[in-house]
Order: structure tokens, then C-alpha cells, then sequence
């Protein structure tokens, strides 16, 4: 996970280290703590990590794939892959609990924009989560405007 930023946004107070190639986030005062001093925050993106100038192919079928736990409890997380003028492009959600699993989804890329960021929005509940892994992978680089396949010959 080198050269991945993370952030703190709405009064979230944490910190973040990275230890043999894990992340580890810790929240030690939550969005809800801080509603107070920064009303509308949105707690799913209060703490984040993001990778910025990751290339997308345009009509490409990608894979985002993240494997990370929490150190109690259950936490849902989103993943995301958006332009870098903001436009999401693609999330998805799903919980994180105490056992490191690998969460997958795949999707087609379908704007025009050739870079953007990849982020996973952790929350702002207090507490740990640990990311062993986060990727964008190419599954498939078929422009959409491929011909298709020649019928076989008779």
C-alpha cells in the first residue's frame, strides 16, 4: 500500500501507519463526535484511503478487489474508483468483521477519462482497520466499439 494517502475529513481526529505492508487506520474520535463542529459531514467518507493517477482504460472491464478487517466489531466500508474531476465511476460496500477476507466486484469502466483515484472509505466510527490489500485490476481491455466476432466459415 505504498503511496497511498489517507484522510481525515470533518473533525475525525486518527492516525495512520503502515506496518509490513498492512494499513492500519485508527479513529479516535469519531464523525459522530464531531457532528457538532461540522454538520452534514458525511461519516462514510470521513476517514479514507486513496490512491490518485491510477490509469483506467475507457470501455474496460476492471476488478476492485480489497482485503482488510476491523480490530472489533463490524464496520461497512465502501470501495470506490472515481475520475479525478470527481465523478464516481463505480462502489460497492460490504462489511468488514474481525477475519481478513478478500472482497471483489467487477465492473466496466464505461467514461472517457483515462486517469483517476482509487479510495476506500473506511468511516468515521472509532476504532482500527487493517487493509493488507487494495487493487485495480484489468479483466478485460475490449474497447466497446470492437467488431464482433466473424461467423465461422461453412
Amino acid at each position: 500500500l505504498d503511496g497511498w494517502d489517507v484522510a481525515f475529513d470533518g473533525g475525525v481526529a486518527g492516525q495512520a501507519r503502515w506496518s509490513s505492508g498492512l494499513a492500519i487506520v485508527i479513529v479516535h474520535q469519531s464523525a459522530a463526535d464531531a457532528e457538532n463542529d461540522n454538520p452534514g459531514q458525511s461519516a462514510a467518507s470521513a476517514v479514507r484511503l486513496e490512491q490518485r493517477g491510477v490509469p483506467l482504460t475507457p470501455g474496460a472491464t476492471c476488478r476492485l478487489q480489497v482485503r482488510a478487517a476491523v480490530t472489533s466489531g463490524v464496520r461497512q466500508v465502501q470501495a470506490r474508483v472515481r475520475t479525478d474531476e470527481g465523478s464516481i465511476a463505480f462502489q460497492f460496500a460490504f462489511d468488514l468483521t474481525g477475519m481478513q477476507a478478500l472482497h471483489s466486484e467487477d465492473f466496466k469502466y464505461s467514461m472517457q477519462r483515462r486517469s483517476g483515484v482509487v479510495q476506500l472509505l473506511v468511516g468515521g466510527s472509532a476504532g482500527a482497520v487493517v487493509v493488507d490489500k487494495i487493487s485495480l485490476q484489468l479483466v478485460s481491455a475490449k474497447p466497446p466499439w470492437a467488431a464482433p466476432p466473424s461467423p465461422p466459415s461453412i
